[in-house]
């Protein structure tokens, strides 16, 4: 086994470990709860906050989750622009995550092991995906990158094993390292992008390690 697997699965498990640690002890901060979620205010002024670290007390609420792109704090409605590190990791019980177009940024780590996830609806509005976010979620058969991702970090969706189909609708390709997906991903899963796009795509990391990318229309989709 080549030594950089072995320091990625060492990062995770002490990953996993940190997290499982403060869940157990319950020493995530979080500023607020609203409809069962927590949160953490980014800016008062703003009005801006974002899915705090342990996002549930109990990680086996719920399995369809929506998250609303304003909350009331105080009588006062704040807008969701993030989801924190750590915000669903481990959690067992979710099968599938709706992100409004207020988002941003999603995390490092944010959905790390969620090994139940299946369906994962991102906002248009994302435009970073950190490293690790979507790690071992082990169910994803297919992820939509919206159009306005710029970004994506390393290993954000390594360790999805059952990857078949990435759509990617963003004219640009977004920048990431090539080990953004596994190379089981990149041999096994078709790469959709928009219309008279594939050629930048296959001269962009990660995008032009993939064996097959198809050109398609996605204003059919919607």
């Amino acid at each position: 086994m080549r030594m950089k697997t072995i320091l990625q699965k060492l990062l995770m498990l002490i990953a996993m470990l940190f997290f499982s640690l403060n869940a157990i002890s319950g020493t995530s901060e979080y500023d607020f709860k609203s409809d069962g979620i927590r949160y953490n205010i980014v800016s008062k002024r703003k009005r801006t906050v974002e899915v705090a670290e342990g996002a549930f007390s109990n990680m086996n609420t719920q399995a369809n989750v929506v998250i609303p792109s304003k909350v009331l704090y105080e009588g006062k409605a704040y807008e969701v622009i993030a989801i924190e590190d750590y915000a669903f990791s481990l959690n067992k019980k979710m099968v599938s995550i709706e992100i409004p177009n207020t988002v941003k940024v999603i995390k490092e780590f944010a959905f790390m092991t969620c090994s139940n996830l299946k369906s994962v609806k991102m906002g248009e509005g994302v435009t970073t995906i950190e490293n690790r976010a979507f790690v071992f979620c082990l169910k994803l058969t297919s992820i939509e990158i919206p159009s306005a991702v710029k970004s994506i970090g390393i290993y954000a969706f390594g360790g999805c094993k059952n990857l078949a189909e990435v759509y990617c609708k963003s004219l640009t390709p977004p920048k990431g390292p090539a080990e953004v997906f596994d190379e089981e991903t990149f041999k096994e899963c078709t790469l959709y992008v928009p219309i008279g796009t594939k050629e930048k795509y296959e001269s962009a990391d990660p995008w032009r390690n993939f064996l097959r990318i198809v050109e398609i229309d996605f204003s059919s989709r919607e």
